[in-house]
């Protein structure tokens, strides 16, 4: 299963680079940061070197050896990662991005006094 942001999270900051960028950041921090706790999920990288490259994604799997009480502190612990993770990187995200994207990345005419 492939876990990635919600669009309308990743809009917020402008273009379809600093988006990807936005994405990588936030699975690459989920992944070590879970990894570190004991939940093994991967961020992969793919080279398909077609025109639209998959978007960032966390990786997780499982096998009828994980118990239910085992994918549920590992659910719990992915998604407070994320969301913290998330968060954090929102806020940390360049200002004049944030500003680009509150109007749809076009910039405005300054008003004439």
């Amino acid at each position: 299963m492939h876990l990635r942001l919600q669009p309308e999270v990743v809009a917020r900051v402008g273009s379809e680079q600093h988006q990807r960028a936005l994405q990588r950041h936030v699975c690459d921090t989920v992944m070590h940061n879970c990894l570190a706790k004991g939940v093994a999920i991967c961020s992969p990288r793919y080279k398909t070197h077609q025109a639209f490259e998959p978007l960032p994604s966390l990786r997780v799997s499982v096998t009828a050896i994980h118990s239910p009480q085992e994918l549920t502190a590992a659910c719990k612990l992915v998604a407070a990662e994320a969301v913290a993770v998330a968060k954090q990187a929102l806020v940390a995200f360049p200002a004049e991005v944030a500003n680009a994207s509150a109007t749809n990345g076009i910039r405005q005419r300054k008003a004439k006094q």
